[in-house]
């Protein structure tokens, strides 16, 4: 008999009812037409009935466990009995002391189980007595020929037991799937057992009836030691795999890998069976190619907690279901669909595999963590907050890769957007952060290319080609680049137009090394910037500049931060009295190594490097003291200080200034700002202008007549003076040009309200002829020269008396 097959079948009710129905029709048919008129061949001794409805029971309730490499086999020796019935008692008898004994197993058990189960083995009891009967042939039972006919009769009732049994399931089983090899091995154990036992107790009840006493406590005596003896084999072997299971649960650090150990142990443990693993709302399933499937959780195997709370039991039709975490049931479970009766020891296997592996689970997923944690810190160690792009680190790392590998050639490009610094500090950080990641987004698709684009900080970008192209498709993707940037970019409903200069370097024509490469990248960047941005490849011929510039950029910050800068005071004559009305406060700056640094040079350093706001405030302060200590000595003098376009654009700067004007005590009236046609005419320009008007200060047009400014925004501009150009007051007696330009400044001027004042007079002639012309003030090395605090103080003094 198919034990451990029928133990893990469920049916379908109401085709399992029909099915029984036929067969219960069959068995009635068989009985009625040819087994009533049959008489037991070894002569009728009804004593056996109660003996053999025993052993029916006996056999039907021990099954003997057999271990076949994979598996173990559960025989059930039922066809000894069933033999001694067939010889010695009437069919009748028989069959109800055979159907007593395997209805009294399945006391407790599901009705429509039992009865296919019970049904079944009656039809094969029966067409045993026919076989028997057919095959004895008048023979003795214990002869030759009886030993051949039990042993037929056992094949056949295991054989016919068999086919109705697999017809009842593939009627009405849900989810059969019959492993032959375990069927096979099964039959073959309990036809060759069985039809041994069986011709033993035939030969004994011949001998002497009840010598069948004997041989069944013999028979239950080996029986109940050699499952004894197998079951504590079992449990070694099961000790054994836990352990292996254990240990090899212990080193994986992957929940797929951990799912996958722990169903291919239990498939190891009970042979063909499903396995369904729960945790974390996912079902894991093993497929027939060894391959994980995951899936939403059936709720069939919803589990029902047992006594001890750890292993889960559902309906007795259902799976065993354990629980892997006794102590919580969100923790998940292990549900197991044997296609045998999973015993107490498979059951404690399995939950002590369920706990194991519960533990394996939460290691895998806390590593697993920390390996995205990982993962993580080191894409954030690696790449950009704001536009996700690499950062330097990564591109440093990924250049010395590029040129570590022989004869590539590697090219880099610097990207870096013109008056940035302007428009992040007049339209905010937040405006300043969507540009950034605009262009960002912008350059990205580089990236397709095989190309490594990165922030490298601030506005700075950069791009990375290895296996770098020809220099004129070089140039081409340069020129794309800016091109891209220089796109009208939407900020808040502003259209904002963002330039970028851009340099490139290539290794090896300009250079081997990854520090150097990015140097003369760098260098051809600014060089860039001073052409008017665009694209710009390295060139040798820049590179001394360059390392000025740039060393000038370092140590003006040293100087500004260390005092290493001066304020000298040129003096400015009123050309109609001539007295001192003014002094105009002028940078100096002596380098240690490169000496006199002109303002022509450092000035566009300041601009560049975000230092021009720092050295406008130190000259402020210090002019402003100056001229208050100096009023002493010339009442009503005035200080004029520079201010550039970048000063402009802080919001704060008229708040600022009266701070500094409070402090040194110096009358607003007495400052006069100067600013350039250019720095004077933004847009964003004209609300500081006013507020420094309602200030108070005075406002003066620098260098006029370079700036190219238009009549009618010149009128629109809140200034008081007008200071002519240098470059047209020294070559105006010599050209009439120039002088026509002085001429027609003037006269604009005092149609507007305006004083004019004349720089660079060097000479009598033109002194002269700047006073016939009413100009009001003028300066130059004729009248004095620049000088520092304390001599521009004695030049004060001498010119007052």
């Amino acid at each position: 008999m198919v034990a451990s097959e029928s133990s893990a079948v469920r049916l379908r009710p109401g085709p399992a009812l029909v099915a029984c129905a036929a067969i219960a029709g069959v068995a009635a048919v068989i009985y009625f037409f040819w087994l009533a008129s049959l008489t037991p061949l070894g002569g009728d001794r009804t004593a056996l009935l109660p003996v053999v409805a025993f052993g029916s029971w006996a056999t039907f309730s021990v099954q003997v466990p057999v271990r076949h490499r994979n598996f173990i086999a559960g025989v059930v020796l039922s066809e000894i009995p069933a033999l001694v019935a067939i010889v010695f008692l009437s069919p009748w008898q028989g069959c109800l002391a055979m159907a007593a004994g395997h209805c009294a197993v399945r006391i407790g058990k599901p009705l429509t189980k039992s009865a296919s189960n019970v049904l079944a083995y009656l039809v094969s009891f029966e067409v045993g007595q026919l076989v028997y009967h057919a095959a004895l042939h008048g023979s003795s039972p214990v002869s030759p020929a009886g030993w051949g006919a039990g042993t037929a009769t056992v094949l056949a009732v295991n054989v016919v037991d068999f086919v109705l049994l697999s017809a009842i399931w593939t009627i009405a089983a849900i989810g059969w799937s019959p492993n032959f090899r375990a069927i096979a091995v099964q039959d073959l154990l309990a036809v060759a057992i069985s039809s041994l036992g069986g011709l033993v107790a035939v030969q004994l009840v011949w001998a002497n009836t009840w010598d069948i006493a004997l041989f069944v406590i013999v028979l239950v005596a080996i029986g109940t030691a050699f499952r004894g003896a197998l079951v504590s084999a079992q449990r070694y072997v099961n000790l054994e795999r836990l352990y292996e299971a254990t240990r090899s649960l212990g080193s994986l650090r992957s929940t797929d890998d951990v799912v996958r150990a722990v169903l291919s142990s239990c498939e190891a443990l009970l042979g063909t069976t499903t396995v369904q693993l729960v945790t974390g709302g996912t079902s894991y399933r093993l497929c027939a190619d060894g391959a994980l499937s995951a899936s939403a959780p059936s709720p069939r195997t919803a589990p029902v907690p047992d006594d001890s709370g750890s292993a889960l039991g559902g309906h007795s039709s259902g799976p065993l279901v354990v629980l892997l975490d006794k102590d919580d049931a969100r923790a998940g479970y292990l549900a197991v669909e044997a296609q045998r009766e999973i015993g107490r020891p498979d059951r404690r296997f399995l939950e002590a595999l369920a706990a194991n592996a519960w533990v394996a689970l939460r290691s895998a997923h806390l590593h697993e963590q920390l390996a995205l944690e990982a993962s993580e810190r080191r894409h954030q160690a690696q790449h950009d907050a704001l536009t996700g792009l690499p950062n330097r680190a990564l591109f440093s790392e990924s250049l010395n890769a590029a040129l570590a590998v022989e004869g590539q050639k590697v090219a880099v490009m610097l990207v870096d957007l013109d008056g940035f610094k302007e428009v992040n500090d007049t339209l905010g950080h937040h405006t300043g952060d969507s540009i950034l990641s605009q262009v960002g987004q912008r350059l990205a698709p580089l990236a397709e290319r095989g190309w490594l684009v990165s922030r490298l900080g601030g506005d700075e970008f950069a791009v990375l080609v290895p296996q770098a192209p020809d220099m004129p498709v070089i140039k081409d993707a340069a020129d794309d680049i800016v091109n891209c940037i220089a796109e009208p970019i939407a900020v808040d409903g502003l259209l904002l137009d963002v330039r970028a200069s851009l340099g490139v370097a290539v290794a090896p024509d300009h250079c081997s090394d990854s520090a150097s490469l990015v140097r003369h990248a760098d260098i051809a960047m600014y060089a860039a910037k001073r052409t008017g941005g665009g694209a710009h490849f390295y060139d040798r011929s820049e590179d001394r500049s360059t390392l000025r510039r740039l060393r000038l950029a370092t140590e003006l910050r040293r100087a500004i931060d260390g005092g290493g800068l001066d304020v000298w005071y040129q003096p400015v004559l009123n050309l109609v009295t001539g007295g001192v009305v003014s002094c105009e406060a002028l940078l100096r700056w002596e380098h240690d190594q490169f000496g006199p640094i002109p303002p022509s040079e450092f000035i566009p350093v300041a601009e560049s490097g975000g230092l021009i706001d720092q050295l406008t405030w130190l000259v402020l302060t210090k002019a402003l003291r100056q001229a208050k200590a100096w009023q002493e000595v010339v009442p009503g003098l005035h200080v004029a200080v520079n201010l550039s376009a970048r000063n402009l654009m802080s919001v704060d700067i008229a708040e600022r200034l009266s701070r500094e004007l409070d402090k040194s005590g110096l009358d607003a009236a007495s400052l006069t700002l100067e600013l350039t046609e250019s720095s004077a005419d933004p847009q964003g320009a004209e609300r500081a202008l006013i507020d420094l008007c309602d200030l108070g200060v005075n406002l003066s047009i620098d260098d006029y007549g370079t700036g190219f400014s238009s009549l009618s925004r010149l009128k629109q501009l809140p200034f008081h003076e007008l200071k002519i150009d240098r470059s047209f007051v020294k070559e105006m007696i010599r050209d009439k040009g120039d002088e026509a330009i002085v001429r027609s400044t003037i006269e604009l001027a005092r149609s507007l309200g305006r004083t004019v004042t004349a720089e660079g007079v060097e000479d009598g002639t033109t002194f002269r002829h700047l006073q016939s012309l009413g100009c009001d003030a003028a300066q130059g090395y004729f009248l004095a020269r620049p000088l520092p605090p304390a001599q521009c103080r004695d030049w004060l003094v001498s010119s007052a008396r």
